[in-house]
């Protein structure tokens, strides 16, 4: 029996409040929403695979140095409330499906949420704009046999601080 799950995200910006004078950030997925396809509970290693990239893009409109743009990038924890265990849920089912969002193709690393987050700097000229792509992987364990077959959700929320 397949399992169907699929992780949407939801992506809002840093707000206003954390910006630096002369340099603007924002941050989205791409894909916007992660899918990670169906999912089979007795298959060895569940699911595990790269989702997309979290897109950190700076303006820097300065006129002099410095260059470096640190940047604090964080994935929200979703309904579960916490990184240490992701959960999806399904309208009408009471059981979670859990899974997890990793920084590392190990799967060793989880994503930080934003009480953290994960710490890059991102070199800007003066006058220029740079990216930054940060890869997402996802991982749902196997043995997950008492979830419904259905669509999973989770909504999550991805920022940029700087």
């Amino acid at each position: 029996m397949h399992r169907h799950c699929a992780l949407i995200a939801a992506l809002l910006a840093c707000a206003p409040a954390c910006a630096q004078q002369g340099i603007s950030c924002s941050a989205q997925m791409s894909p916007s929403a992660l899918a990670f396809g169906n999912y089979v509970p007795n298959l060895p290693g569940g699911v595990a695979r790269l989702l997309g990239n979290a897109v950190v893009s700076c303006s820097n409109t300065r006129s002099n140095p410095p260059n470096q743009i640190a940047v604090r990038v964080s994935i929200s924890a979703g309904q579960s409330g916490s990184t240490g265990q992701r959960q999806m849920t399904m309208p009408g089912s009471s059981v979670p499906l859990l899974y997890n969002l990793y920084m590392d193709p190990a799967f060793m690393t989880v994503w930080p949420d934003s009480t953290t987050g994960r710490g890059d700097v991102l070199s800007v000229p003066p006058g220029r704009s740079a990216q930054l792509q940060l890869p997402v992987y996802g991982r749902i364990p196997a043995g997950q046999t008492s979830v419904r077959l259905g669509a999973y959700s989770d909504s999550l929320v991805l920022m940029v601080r700087y």
